[in-house]
């Protein structure tokens, strides 16, 4: 009888962790993707402001640059929801990528294009240094987009007075795009966590920026390599 007992104890603990384990990954996706639509909302509501001013109408150019940075940014939505529904409806584990031939530079311009509003809110100065690779690069490119949208957003939000440097080039036979800012950073001892899915630097004033942990928190010199 006491060895039933603990048979059943054991497999009332085993369902119990697996139930926690099951809501606490539910909330971790829910917190995912809110934080994936803020920067996107965030850019929409300042230029929905901006076009709310009483003169734009007398500033054709402007009027049209930031009901394209609407537009843009909606079709962004509507991107980031189709690939949740893939996700959600995948049976593999792994988030599905398309791989196609990409001019690099092309898409960091439309990178910073997303995140342009914010860099005026907050007078943000930023520098190209992109060297003309004479080719392209082979990648999904909604996630590399992401990619360099996420760094140019922590780079924004961790400096009072950001100034970012975004640079392309070769390095033994990799190309790579860099993007530094003059931030907090991050200290050693968390750089090797910081791919971890929902991770967030646990002390210092990064806590002071609200996130979930999605993507790359930027340091004084984030990085990525395409190979």
């Amino acid at each position: 009888m006491l060895f039933i007992s603990l048979i059943g104890l054991a497999v009332s603990l085993f369902y119990f962790y697996r139930q926690k384990f099951l809501a606490e990954t539910q909330k971790d996706f829910v917190n995912n993707f809110t934080h994936e639509f803020r920067t996107p909302l965030a850019v929409m509501k300042i230029a929905a402001d901006v076009l709310a001013q009483g003169n734009i109408l007398r500033q054709p150019d402007r009027l049209e640059r930031y009901s394209a940075i609407i537009k843009n940014q909606t079709e962004h939505l509507q991107n980031q929801v189709e690939r949740l529904l893939k996700v959600a409806s995948s049976e593999s584990r792994n988030l599905p990528i398309k791989k196609e031939d990409i001019e690099p530079h092309g898409l960091i311009e439309q990178a910073l294009s997303k995140v342009q509003p914010l860099i005026e809110e907050k007078k943000a100065k930023v520098e190209l240094k992109m060297e003309d690779n004479g080719g392209s690069v082979h990648a999904d490119r909604a996630h590399l987009e992401l990619a360099v949208v996420n760094l140019l957003e922590n780079a924004l939000k961790y400096s009072p007075h950001p100034h970012i440097v975004v640079e392309t080039g070769n390095a033994d036979k990799d190309f790579f795009i860099s993007v530094k800012d003059n931030g907090v950073g991050i200290e050693k001892k968390y750089l090797k966590s910081i791919f971890k899915k929902f991770y967030r630097v646990p002390t210092g004033d990064i806590h002071n920026v609200k996130g979930f942990g999605l993507g790359l928190i930027s340091s004084s010199a984030s990085s990525m390599r395409i190979m």
